[in-house]
């Protein structure tokens, strides 16, 4: 049983209580009055080789378990509860599984299913499971969810390198992939799979975590009755021992389209003085990802590549800092290794500029006062950081007192961290790209996967689903949220509760300017071109970005390019300030320009590797829709080619776009508390603006032929477009019937995929796969999705999981700094009013029927656009594409 250890306050968070079980297992409890309620479970899982095993297990554990035994448990419930967060993560050393839900019932199934899992897997009685989620053969060729992820992972060939210097630098333990690599994947046995399982998934290896609002007795009671009684006492695992090589180097070979890559690896010693690993975590900002930060400015000064990019670790028991340039000429390390050395020394004799290094702290402040931690809801964000804390062995809240740290920070001497961990230290390393490398493809191992046949072929009983649904359809609230938002003309005002915080939106109509590109070029500099500028943007505001989007309304759009400032409200003034001065600079250093142009097609390039679905379906999209073809000029291969071509072009084309910055053209969304006084001093900005310009709709064309991108990627996003009738609340359920369970099954499930989704909109929809091994077989699978809907046969019961899971993706909580943009996109689209509240009822009375019916409209619903992002090979193999473009 659970037993009270300790309880402390912890500042703006709530208070804090630690319980022991006669496990060994520790739960953490922060109480306060936020209905969010999270719960984490963790576990110590430092692998031994790079065959991925904390990673298969991940997924394995969560396909079904002794009291739960359906296939896909996590998708029952992505698809049919009220959750605000759902998923797994596998870190170097560690495994963790977060669930949040605002609904108490749904919350206590999501604890119930989980602890199930992890420690009562049905992957002992299945090995088709281990076969799915894992690797496996047919015979002529490998698959598995993971290995095909981790394909994705390593196409990237910075993460190779990372991973070549890692082992370089940690000897066994955290020099292994927890991930797993592909080469190793496909060695690991079903055996010793389990056997690590069974070795780290005890709770004498876990810390538990609840947040919220909740009767922790009860739910302390439920834990131990279910999961931990039947369990004896383990000592606690000794925290792992690190072997740390200070200095190295390696060098790696690869057949790569791009230049060569530079990186280099310091070990900042442990990771439990909170405090210094923040001001790291500071320095890696500072000195990678402020204009002018010193690391960057040398680097890229001293022509070593285009791109600079830095990250700090703290998770792991001794901490470490990384720093990468990629697109280089260089071909051995020493010239890096000297520029790097340099600039250390000079920053440990003169210090670091103080006015850049508060613009950072400032910024990470208003992080933290803005509780916005993206999709991660705030009670996460901290678990996260007490849960790390507690599975090394530092059974403490310091990570989470957030103030504390603040003020300690001031007493770091930065001059001394520099010394003791940065000036001639470092494990070095460069991949060059040798197009002599010969890289052969494995022969597939004998066919093994008929335990996956027979498991893939197996169906759920509709008892075992059941016990996976605590909500009903009729306990659901017939309204939703509703934004509330006041027009003033065209801009639109949105009050909120929070006196701090201000979030301005100000809008130019771009209809009359031709040339796309110039302005998405515009967008791309006109933030870091100017140092000075740069950094007074860090210093005063919480957020600074520039969007190049469409309004839309009926079949018609409005172009428009979006400033888009969050500050506090003492700075509103200063920020106003700063949005002038950016639209009224000039643009006269070639030099500069092809710095940051340079940096900005490294990361393109990134972008189409790593989240290539993004890519496929704004080209796919452009084949059926004149807005999305205008937004796709902006930000597809079209703004790729253009990047890379004469800067010269470049500086006069972007030196163009202040034509665009009129009276006549602009408009605004503001959201705060008590706003009149912003009002003013936005109104008095615009005011200053030359008195031309209009505000404008425009249909727009479309393109006409299919695109296939080629990458040095080893799977495919693949994407399809498609008109739609997105208005009715019936097709929101078929979406996710679609996504949910149609793609999951027929793409990740079978195909082998990492995911997959759907999305119908208004007019125009689009299905799309991520990291995904197969192009024609995908196509098929999207071609055939009204077939499917229209020959379903759901029950009614099955239709209600997939109601709530409809409404749960529709009551997500909402953003701040989201409110903005909602309620302009509602305004201009004229929603009609009653809209959300039809389509609410629409949703919830959704039956049998209305899918079939559904599924026949889409069956008739020609696709009509298709790209495929990914492996040459397979692009070009397909041979259905009208244009095959490279990166």
């Amino acid at each position: 049983m659970f037993k009270l250890y300790k309880s402390t306050d912890i500042e703006n968070i709530g208070k804090g209580y630690e319980y022991r079980h006669n496990t060994g297992c520790r739960l953490i409890y922060i109480e306060n009055e936020d209905i969010n309620r999270v719960f984490t479970i963790g576990f110590n899982t430092l692998p031994e080789n790079d065959k991925g095993i904390p990673h298969i297990v991940e997924h394995c554990v969560l396909c079904g378990s002794e009291n739960y035994r359906v296939k896909d448990p996590f998708n029952i419930l992505d698809k049919g509860s009220i959750h605000t967060y759902l998923n797994a993560m596998t870190y170097r050393d560690k495994t963790v599984y977060p669930v949040a839900s605002t609904n108490e019932g749904d919350f206590k199934t999501l604890i119930n299913v989980y602890c199930d899992a992890v420690f009562k897997p049905l992957m002992y009685e299945n090995e088709g499971i281990f076969r799915q989620e894992g690797w496996n053969s047919n015979g002529k060729e490998y698959s598995g969810i993971v290995l095909n992820e981790m394909k994705g992972v390593y196409s990237d060939p910075a993460v190779m390198l990372s991973e070549a210097i890692n082992k370089e630098m940690f000897k066994g333990g955290y020099g292994n992939d927890a991930g797993g690599n592909p080469d190793d994947i496909i060695n690991l046995s079903y055996r010793e799979f389990l056997k690590f399982h069974k070795e780290h998934y005890h709770p004498s290896n876990c810390v538990m975590y609840l947040y919220g609002k909740i009767n922790v007795e009860e739910y302390l009671n439920i834990i131990d009755e279910k999961y931990l009684k039947d369990f004896e006492y383990r000592e606690s695992p000794k925290i792992y021992s690190v072997n740390v090589k200070e200095k190295g180097s390696v060098c790696l070979r690869k057949k790569m389209g791009s230049k060569n890559i530079l990186s280099v690896a310091f070990n900042t010693g442990e990771s439990g003085d909170v405090v210094k690993c923040t001001m790291l975590g500071i320095l890696s900002t500072l000195w990678c990802y402020t204009e002018g930060g010193n690391i960057k400015e040398s680097l890229l000064r001293a022509g070593l590549g285009d791109k600079v990019s830095c990250g700090f670790d703290d998770s792991g028991v001794s901490s470490c800092m990384e720093i990468t340039v990629e697109n280089s000429d260089e071909t051995d390390i020493e010239r890096f290794k000297k520029v790097l050395n340099d600039t250390f020394i000079e920053m440990a004799e003169k210090g670091i500029d103080e006015y850049k290094l508060k613009g950072v702290i400032n910024n990470i402040k208003f992080f933290f006062k803005e509780e916005d931690f993206g999709y991660k809801p705030k009670g996460l964000f901290y678990g996260l950081l007490v849960l790390n804390s507690y599975l090394k062995g530092r059974e403490n809240f310091e990570s989470i007192e957030i103030n504390k740290i603040f003020n300690e920070i001031e007493n770091i001497d930065i001059k001394e961290i520099i010394k003791k961990y940065f000036i001639d230290k470092g494990v070095y390393g460069i991949l060059i790209s040798d197009s002599t490398v010969e890289e052969n493809e494995e022969k597939a191992c004998s066919k093994n996967n008929e335990s996956l046949i027979e498991y893939q072929n197996s169906v759920d009983s509709q008892e075992e689903i059941k016990k996976l649904m605590t909500t009903k359809v009729r306990d659901i609230s017939k309204e939703g949220f509703k934004v509330k938002y006041e027009e003033d003309g065209e801009n639109i005002l949105v009050p909120m509760e929070n006196d701090d915080i201000v979030y301005i939106d100000i809008y130019f109509d771009v209809s009359k300017f031709e040339n796309i590109l110039a302005l998405n070029g515009f967008r791309a500099v006109c933030d870091v071109y100017d140092e000075k500028l740069s950094n007074d943007i860090d210093y005063y505001a919480g957020g600074f970005s520039v969007e190049l989007t469409t309004l839309h309304r009926d079949t018609e759009f409005r172009p428009v390019m979006a400033f888009k400032i969050k500050c506090l409200r003492e700075n509103v003034e200063k920020c106003i300030e700063i949005f002038e001065r950016i639209i009224s600079q000039k643009f006269e250093s070639e030099q500069r320009l092809e710095r940051i142009v340079s940096e900005a097609v490294q990361n393109m390039k990134n972008a189409y590797i790593e989240a290539g679905n993004t890519k496929a379906i704004g080209e796919a999209l452009a084949q059926v829709s004149g807005a999305s073809m205008w937004e796709n000029k902006g930000k597809g291969f079209d703004f790729y080619t253009y990047f890379k071509g004469d800067i010269g072009i470049i500086e006069k084309d972007i030196n163009s776009v202040k034509n665009v910055f009129q009276k006549g053209s602009a408009f605004y969304a503001l959201a705060g508390k008590s706003i009149d006084g912003i009002k003013k001093i936005i109104d008095a900005s615009l005011d200053r603006l030359e008195r031309k310009g209009s505000l404008n709709i425009i249909k727009g064309s479309i393109s006409t032929q299919s695109v296939g991108i080629c990458t040095e990627g080893n799977v495919c996003f693949n994407a399809a477009a498609f008109e739609s009738d997105g208005n009715s609340g019936i097709s929101r359920v078929a979406q996710q019937i679609i996504s949910r369970e149609y793609l999951w099954d027929k793409v990740r499930l079978e195909g082998g995929a990492y995911g997959g989704g759907c999305v119908f909109g208004k007019r125009y929809g689009y299905m799309y796969s991520y990291r995904d091994p197969n192009i024609e077989k995908t196509y098929n699978v999207f071609k055939d999705a009204g077939k499917y809907l229209a020959e379903s046969n759901y029950t009614q019961s099955d239709i209600d999981r997939f109601i709530i899971g409809t409404i749960n993706e529709i009551d997500a909580p909402i953003k701040k700094h989201s409110l903005t943009g909602i309620a302009m996109r509602k305004a201009f689209a004229k929603e009609k009013k009653g809209i959300t509240i039809k389509r609410r009822e629409e949703i919830l009375s959704a039956a049998p029927r209305n899918i079939v019916e559904f599924g026949e409209r889409l069956k008739n619903r020609e696709i009509k656009g298709i790209c495929t992002v990914g492996n040459e090979k397979e692009v070009i193999k397909f041979g259905r594409f009208d244009v095959i473009n490279e990166i």
